[in-house]
């Protein structure tokens, strides 16, 4: 029987082939619901079902950039459970004679749903800092602006871990609502108060924080905590909105 791992690079594989057909049916076949889509340039957006997806999806902005084809990143497994797995690729668009358009890197959630894997998330920095098949730290790309990018980012999701999400005197943390990511079903976290009442858990021990895509309005942090009994790993995204930093959406599995 495939592993989850195996079954999830699938997924990931596939949502590029569904893409290149420009049929926005096959396409929506990839993707689970409801669907999020986080940036760092473009919000937070959540469709609701494959029917409202295959309806409003278009290629025509693809189509008017010159759009032939995209490639998918080489993808690097963060996170593997038996329902979810966290992954890190992205891709670059390119013309029909193969000059590169744009890249960007990309988290992607892949779910297990009624039998089938396919994507439920993506996380994307609207950026690729180093090429369209790698996907560097900040540190790597060498640019001070996004080191100090990673390094707020980090903070940001030690200081949500360690105080047990975003109680009293640490409001700022978040930016609402806060979008968490589950197999087949999304919570919109719409205060402090309910984020409060959604956590309701240890404040762990962090022992990983670590800034995997990092741009001029998004990083993606992948982490891990142990607290008395439950050992977790996961992603969030940290994104800039008007002028400050805060965590727009999370997704993690038992470690």
């Amino acid at each position: 029987m495939p592993d989850p791992e195996t079954e999830a690079l699938a997924a990931y594989w596939r949502f590029f082939e569904g893409g290149n057909t420009a049929d926005s049916l096959l396409f929506t076949e990839t993707l689970h619901f409801p669907h999020v889509r986080v940036s760092g340039r473009g919000g937070a957006h959540v469709v609701p079902d494959a029917e409202t997806h295959a309806r409003n999806n278009s290629f025509a902005s693809l189509f008017a950039m010159g759009w032939d084809h995209t490639v998918g990143a080489d993808p690097e497994i963060l996170h593997v459970a038996s329902d979810k797995v966290h992954i890190q690729g992205g891709w670059t668009r390119y013309t029909k004679d193969n000059k590169p358009i744009i890249s960007n890197s990309v988290v992607y959630i892949a779910t297990l749903l009624d039998g089938r894997w396919g994507i439920q998330a993506r996380f994307g920095i609207d950026e690729s800092l180093d090429g369209p098949t790698t996907n560097p730290t900040a540190a790597e790309a060498g640019d001070a602006a996004h080191e100090g990018n990673a390094r707020t980012a980090q903070g940001l999701v030690c200081s949500a871990l360690e105080s047990g999400g975003e109680p009293p005197g640490t409001k700022g943390l978040f930016h609402y609502p806060y979008l968490a990511i589950h197999p087949g079903r999304i919570e919109s976290i719409a205060d402090q108060s309910a984020l409060q009442q959604y956590w309701q858990q240890s404040k762990p021990r962090v022992t990983e924080a670590r800034s995997v895509q990092v741009g001029a309005t998004g990083v993606s942090v992948a982490f891990r905590t142990e607290s008395p009994g439950e050992h977790l790993a996961g992603v969030f995204f940290v994104r800039l909105e008007g002028d400050a930093w805060g965590i727009k959406s999370g997704s993690s599995v038992a470690a």
